[in-house]
């Protein structure tokens, strides 16, 4: 009991010291609550244990908002304000309203006209984002980058699922390469809308360097807006017709 009593009494003076040098410590419903006159609390190289609690809380100056971490019974630490983030130590994930089931994990339900993820590049000199694949073995069967539409189908208007857009006034470096090498040639897409494969150049809306494998007849528009077919024979001769 005396020892207790001397634990009791060393709390009791180290909050005295801290209110006096820092700021006010008081309890709220069985709640430790720091109000230093710095804004902060250093603790330098020790600890901050709470031990069979509930909540850390960090308020605004006017009370109006808050901020809140908590552990969520197993492994892992949920911060969460207007939003929640979830962190689990167990597995090194990381999740944005949602408990994660991959390195990092973004759930939202958004509302129109809102993007749900912003990567902004400020310098735009350099790269604003890479993905590297640089391991594995046996068969590489699963997609390294997979996009996804679940949505359900709709009475109503749709736009593209997917699009690559230049907003900015730059009119010079193409839009899109795709390619085995840091040239990638295989597959251009220009800053004027022309499509290259096997060129970086293109000069007309498609343009090939290599040979063109069809199954059908290639489908041209003449002069006077008609349309012709033209393609070999089975005599490999080339002829051209109505479509």
């Amino acid at each position: 009991m005396k020892t207790r009593n001397w634990i009791i009494i060393g709390v009791l003076m180290a909050a005295a010291i801290y209110a006096a040098a820092e700021g006010v410590i008081t309890t709220q419903n069985g709640s430790l609550i720091l109000r230093p006159a710095s804004k902060s609390v250093n603790l330098d190289d020790a600890s901050l244990i709470v031990e069979d609690g509930r909540y850390i809380y960090a308020n605004s100056p006017d009370n109006s908002k808050y901020a809140y971490m908590k552990h969520d019974g197993t492994n892992g630490v949920i911060a969460t304000g207007t939003g929640s983030i979830v962190l689990s130590p167990a597995n090194g994930n990381v999740g944005i309203g949602t408990t994660p089931s991959a390195r990092l994990h973004l759930y939202t339900r958004s509302p129109a006209q809102y993007n749900s993820l912003i990567i902004e590049n400020a310098q735009g000199d350099y790269q604003g984002m890479k993905y590297k694949a640089s391991g594995g073995s046996g068969d590489y069967i699963s997609h390294n980058i997979l996009f996804e539409d679940a949505r359900p189908n709709t009475g109503g208007s749709v736009g593209p699922f997917f699009t690559i857009y230049r907003s900015s006034t730059l009119t010079r470096g193409n839009i899109l390469q795709v390619g085995n090498t840091t040239t990638a040639s295989d597959l251009v897409v220009s800053s004027s809308g022309n499509v290259g494969i096997g060129t970086t150049n293109p000069a007309e809306k498609l343009e090939v360097n290599g040979k063109i494998k069809t199954t059908d007849k290639i489908k041209m528009r003449r002069p006077d807006g008609a349309y012709a077919c033209c393609g070999p024979d089975n005599s490999n001769n080339w002829v051209c017709g109505g479509c």
